[in-house]
């Protein structure tokens, strides 16, 4: 029995290896270009219309992503810019009460100059509303430089979230 079964094998073993003649029409490996998209920004896909194998054209909007997030931060940084502005002092209100106490000053001046000249007062008085004067013209430099100051740095801040709010319009494009 163990004859035949060795029998039976080799004769299988020769029936399958019979010669074929067929051609083939091609041979070879095949190999497929893989691109991988990824988006600029992150966040949670709110649409997404492709398939896997189709074609795109350039430009293409492929999905669309949640921007909420970056819409609100936007608009937090245009209300913040308008409360900047808010506080942009007038500087022409601001001096104004220290010009009119200069005027008022120089025309007591004067008055106080006519006074000395007709022997009427002393010289001390007059010497006294002079330090005022200069007193105040000092306080009106200050002032100035002072709201300067405080303008540039305002504006420096403006600037600022200007560029931040062109970075937010940016990633919202993409």
């Amino acid at each position: 029995m163990k004859k035949f079964i060795y029998i039976i094998a080799a004769f299988l073993v020769l029936a399958s290896c019979k010669n074929n003649d067929e051609q083939y029409d091609a041979s070879g490996t095949f190999e497929a270009t893989e691109i991988m998209v990824s988006a600029e920004v992150s966040g949670k896909i709110l649409e997404f219309g492709m398939l896997e194998g189709q074609t795109l054209e350039q430009q293409q909007v492929v999905a669309a992503i949640d921007s909420v997030q970056l819409y609100l931060k936007k608009q937090q940084l245009l209300a913040g810019m308008s409360a900047i502005k808010a506080r942009r002092p007038e500087v022409s209100k601001q001096i104004a009460a220290i010009e009119q106490q200069i005027t008022s000053a120089k025309t007591e001046k004067q008055r106080i100059e006519n006074l000395v000249n007709a022997n009427a007062a002393n010289q001390k008085t007059l010497d006294d509303i002079n330090a005022q004067i200069a007193v105040l013209e000092k306080q009106l430099l200050a002032q100035k430089s002072t709201l300067e100051s405080s303008n540039e740095g305002i504006s420096g801040d403006l600037a600022s979230m200007e560029i931040q709010v062109a970075q937010l319009d940016d990633q919202l494009k993409k």
